[in-house]
């Protein structure tokens, strides 16, 4: 199964019917589709959805990238140079 980049942002307002009448609605759009189909009310609460699905989809602490500004990768990204590497232990600078 190849790897989802996801690369949540919140859509455009746009004007849809709901079951209370015509609202102003935003969407959150990733590559999974999975937030697609829940509206938003407010934008504040569509950004907080970008940032709960990032955090739902991002590699456990212990598996993330070592180094995310050297590597160029977001926090949330899986991290091809890290992957599947050990830590270096018993290394000492003198």
């Amino acid at each position: 199964m190849p790897y989802i980049r996801h690369r949540p942002e919140v859509g455009y307002g746009r004007r849809e019917d709901t079951p209370d009448g015509e609202a102003l609605v935003w969407r959150v759009q990733c590559a999974c589709a999975t937030t697609v189909q829940t509206p938003h009310y407010r934008y504040a609460d569509a950004v907080a959805a970008c940032e709960d699905h990032q955090m739902a989809t991002a590699p456990p602490p212990d598996k993330r990238c070592r180094e995310p500004k050297k590597h160029r990768v977001a926090w949330h990204d899986w991290c091809p140079l890290c992957a599947d590497q050990l830590p270096l232990f018993h290394l000492e600078v003198a």
